[in-house]
């Protein structure tokens, strides 16, 4: 296949040209979904959710004792609650410190001047360098999500777990990681360094994870936190309480950083150019 710079030279067309491109989009998604790297990011992932799933069902079910040993009968805490809501929320956090190691991913590949890269460095297309590495994440962290509905649907099975609580939460988790994974597309392109683009993208989600713990801001503040808190809008999801503002506050994530970082890769493309 020829490069892109003999079309430059006018012996290469339109056509061949958007054969190059699939054929190194190709290449790039082979080489972040199977590489050894991503194999064993996966299995350790799915290791620590498989873990954290028997953490919070061994705790639910000493709370359920407690209650009955109280003397409590039924007012203990209620599976939404205690088990399907909190878990939930881990798969969450969990996502949100899978992406600085994405980042970091992106960024050297990106450093070694991947087939992708190479062949639309032109200015028009730099957006799609962007909409691509943010398709991958997206996707990659998906992927990491279906195994994970084996335990609710054993909880559905088993206990009766509602399955309009269970849907709500998969929602807020997709949403969180489109929103998480604009955010690592954008630092992931305008970083030099892996390391830099894995610290950019940590301190952003992280920032507004723990903006709903209490100690972070004072309670004047309460209103400010509730409305750009991560945990406090994925809560609201995992609660199945979620509206419409709760949708549109990660659309908004999204959007701000895939615009942002299609202009800075259309910016990279005009100085190389």
């Amino acid at each position: 296949m020829t490069s892109p710079d003999r079309r430059a030279n006018g012996g290469e067309g339109p056509g061949d040209r958007m054969a190059w491109v699939g054929a190194a989009l190709r290449k790039e998604l082979a080489a972040f979904f199977f590489s050894p790297a991503a194999l064993l990011l996966a299995a350790v992932y799915l290791y620590l959710a498989g873990y954290l799933f028997r953490f919070h069902l061994a705790f639910y079910h000493s709370l359920s004792i407690q209650a009955l040993e109280e003397g409590m009968g039924g007012s203990g805490p209620g599976l939404s609650d205690g088990l399907v809501g909190p878990f939930f929320m881990t798969l969450g956090l969990l996502g949100v410190l899978l992406q600085p190691l994405l980042a970091a991913r992106l960024t050297a590949r990106r450093s070694k001047e991947s087939p992708l890269e190479w062949s639309l460095r032109e200015r028009p297309q730099q957006v799609v360098v962007a909409s691509v590495r943010f398709l991958m994440v997206f996707v990659y962290a998906l992927v990491l999500l279906v195994p994970t509905v084996a335990a609710f649907l054993y909880l559905h099975r088993v206990a009766g777990a509602g399955g309009g609580r269970i849907a709500g939460g998969y929602a807020g988790l997709l949403l969180l990681g489109g929103a998480s994974s604009a955010v690592t597309a954008f630092f992931s392109g305008r970083c030099a360094r892996p390391i830099a683009a894995a610290g950019f993208t940590s301190g952003t989600l992280l920032l507004f994870w723990v903006l709903s713990w209490g100690g972070v801001l004072p309670l004047w503040a309460r209103s400010i936190r509730e409305a750009f808190s991560i945990q406090e809008r994925l809560g609201a999801f995992a609660a199945g309480a979620f509206g419409l503002g709760d949708v549109l506050y990660f659309v908004a994530w999204a959007l701000l950083f895939l615009l942002a970082a299609g202009v800075h890769r259309s910016g990279v493309g005009r100085a190389e150019g």
